[in-house]
């Protein structure tokens, strides 16, 4: 800058000449230079601007930083940079809340209906009715069946044919008739019904409900089974429960034949429990024969036929065919006559309507009055002796009164055979009462008696149903 020396120690308020003339003054606080005025006005001194001098040397003395401006206004958002690289996913969140439910879709269609699978299993304990009518349709022939097969019509589709019709209790079901049937005197109507799944060392029930249709008696009725033996064990290669005429069934009446098929190991051979009834009385009409299994066999037929008519106007209708096991889940009887047994039945209630005074002999008591009348379906009455036409189990019940100063007895005999003894002992009225049951063959009877000690004086019996009744009651098979 033109000074004659700047080697020299600096300190504040120091001047200097400059070759122009001009005086410096140093400030040690800021580190520079300023021209010192005077009261000769020196500025006015000043001479033209010299030329500049070289730069000094750079200071090494840093100032002290200055105080932070204000801030810029916010420059434009620059253009965005290309999208980095997908980074790793982040754990899954939180279930959100489920939205609501849309609107149903329309059906789709139905697809094609699959095979039918097989039979399933019925459950221990529960009835399984082998020859189950439940397939059947309305249309002429073989009808659809199970457990071991279809019910194969015994002659053709046109003596064949189930139809809408009325049950024994006038109900609407389906019913198998036999009608039109040709003039050969063949098969004319019923089934074969093939069974599988049997035990042979079971016991079966074999149930075919009939009605003969119309007045024409031509041709026979047929209920039977197949792989039997006789109850004794002997060979029977046709097993029928009964055959017999159609004219034995009652006209446009419901009937049941009921056959037994024993246990192969079954010891018994009482036989007779199978038969035919009505039931529109509930009277038996017919018994049938009993069979037992053959051994090793698991199979068996329910059939039931017309047979042999040469008049097309023969008929017969079939109803709810039953073939079970014996188990205790099979129907009971009363089913089976569909509560039709009308059991039990009073067949006679009566007495003696006249005094009798004998004495010290036995002696029967005529019944001359009734109460109820002889039913001559069940029995037949002479004097003082029933004799049973219907087999069954029968009740008797037999009261009378006396009085004497002795002993009174009365017993009853069964085909002249004592079977009831009772006595009493005092002077005024006695009463014998007593009530039994008893089982009677067709033929057996039952007789009264009575014997008293004492005088003529004292009655045997007293007159009218008050002091004396015999009652007797059909209590079934």
């Amino acid at each position: 800058m033109g000074w004659a020396s700047l080697n020299s120690s600096l300190f504040n308020g120091k001047l200097r000449t400059h070759s122009d003339g001009r005086k410096w003054e140093y400030n040690t606080t800021k580190g520079t230079w300023k021209i010192k005025k005077s009261n000769n006005s020196i500025e006015s001194m000043r001479g033209p601007t010299g030329n500049t001098g070289p730069q000094g040397a750079a200071s090494t003395v840093v100032g002290p930083t200055g105080p932070t401006g204000n801030t810029g206004p916010t420059g434009s958002t620059g253009a965005g940079g290309a999208t980095g690289p997908t980074g790793n996913q982040g754990p899954t969140g939180p279930q959100g809340v489920q939205g609501v439910q849309g609107n149903t879709g329309s059906t789709g269609s139905t697809g094609s209906t699959g095979s039918t699978g097989p039979t399933g299993a019925i459950p221990t304990g529960t009835r399984k009715n082998f020859a189950d009518s439940s397939l059947w349709t309305v249309s002429a022939g073989n009808q659809s069946g199970s457990h071991g097969g279809s019910f194969g019509a015994n002659g053709g589709s046109s003596e064949n044919a189930v139809v809408q019709g009325y049950d024994p209790d006038g109900k609407p079901t389906l019913i198998w008739e036999a009608r039109n049937n040709d003039t050969a005197s063949a098969d004319d109507g019923g089934w074969n019904k093939d069974i599988s799944g049997v035990d042979p060392n079971k016991s079966y029930i074999s149930i075919a409900y009939v009605r003969r249709v119309g007045s024409t008696s031509e041709g026979s009725f047929y209920h039977g089974c197949a792989n039997a033996l006789t109850l004794s064990g002997g060979s029977n290669t046709n097993p029928y429960f009964k055959s017999f005429g159609i004219g034995t069934l009652p006209q446009d009446v419901w009937c049941v034949s009921i056959g037994y098929i024993y246990a192969n190991n079954h010891s018994g051979s009482v036989g007779g429990k199978g038969g035919l009834w009505r039931l529109d009385t509930g009277d038996k009409i017919g018994t049938n024969t009993d069979f037992k299994m053959r051994p090793g066999v698991t199979t068996q037929t329910h059939r039931t036929y017309l047979y042999y008519t040469t008049n097309p106007a023969s008929s017969l209708d079939w109803w709810n065919p039953g073939f079970y096991e014996i188990n205790g889940t099979e129907p009971s009887m009363d089913e089976i006559m569909m509560g039709k047994n009308n059991l039990p039945v009073v067949v006679m209630a009566g007495y003696n309507n006249v005094h009798n005074h004998t004495s010290n002999t036995w002696v029967p008591i005529p019944i001359n009055w009734f109460e109820t009348p002889v039913n001559t379906n069940y029995i037949s009455l002479s004097n003082n002796t029933v004799t049973f036409t219907k087999p069954g189990t029968y009740s008797i019940n037999y009261f009378a009164m006396s009085h004497d100063g002795g002993r009174y007895y009365a017993h009853h005999r069964i085909s002249g055979d004592v079977y009831h003894h009772t006595h009493t002992y005092g002077t005024q009225w006695m009463d014998h009462n007593y009530n039994l049951a008893h089982r009677f063959s067709s033929g057996q009877s039952v007789s009264f008696h009575v014997y008293k000690n004492g005088t003529n004086n004292s009655y045997a019996w007293h007159a009218g149903g008050t002091y004396s009744m015999i009652t007797i009651t059909y209590l079934g098979v």
